[in-house]
């Protein structure tokens, strides 16, 4: 896949773009067009983005490098396919955020809500999650293997022949309606399959009954 690099400077200016677009859909302007920012097969890197409104945001096989994204708002944003090298997303917001089929290798979410956002055929090995709160958030297909999940929220959380490999353990926030489904908990991701709490007790500590 040929991609197509955009500076650093119009990138934010599509940002800044971007921004108006989301404040304007929120006022429900009926004159505001129907998507706001879209990427496709874009590389972008070395850009700091700062409490920014993404809200919405569409990427498609775009490839993000050294991009740090502090408390931005991700709610409802389409990250198809996308990889993100050496990123992080400490304290966003990635409520209802489609963030399948992506490369996430080692990212940084930690302190973030990703209520009902759906990480599914991803790939997330490395990533750190501390302190997030995973409440609703699926993770279907998806390769979490030696992720770190201190102190997650995995309330109504999803796994379904996810990866979830790990040489240590960790303490979770919540449990209460979590659903683990025929998880592979092997190094190699293809082993045997296992369901229930007893598997997720593998990786984790868990929290006393709710």
């Amino acid at each position: 896949m040929l991609l197509t690099e955009i500076s650093t400077d119009d990138f934010l200016s599509a940002v800044e773009e971007h921004e108006k677009w989301a404040n304007s859909y929120l006022k429900w302007d009926k004159n505001n067009p129907h998507i706001g920012l879209f990427l496709r097969e874009r590389y972008v890197r070395d850009a700091i983005l700062d409490n920014r409104m993404l809200m919405g945001l569409h990427l498609i096989g775009c490839f993000f490098k050294n991009v740090t994204f502090n408390k931005c708002d991700f709610g409802s944003a389409d990250l198809f396919a996308t990889t993100f090298e050496n990123c992080t997303f400490t304290g966003c917001d990635f409520g209802k955020a489609d963030l399948n089929h992506g490369n996430y290798i080692a990212a940084d979410f930690s302190g973030s809500s990703c209520i009902k956002a759906d990480f599914s055929y991803s790939n997330l090995m490395f990533a750190d999650f501390t302190n997030c709160d995973l409440m609703w958030a699926w993770f279907i297909d998806t390769d979490l293997r030696f992720s770190t999940l201190e102190n997650a929220n995995l309330h109504g959380t999803r796994f379904s022949e996810t990866k979830l490999y790990s040489t240590t353990k960790f303490h979770l926030a919540s449990i209460d309606k979590i659903l683990v489904k025929d998880v592979f908990l092997d190094l190699g991701g293809g082993g045997e399959q296992f369901s229930g709490l007893d598997a997720l007790s593998t990786i984790a500590i868990l929290p006393k009954s709710e």
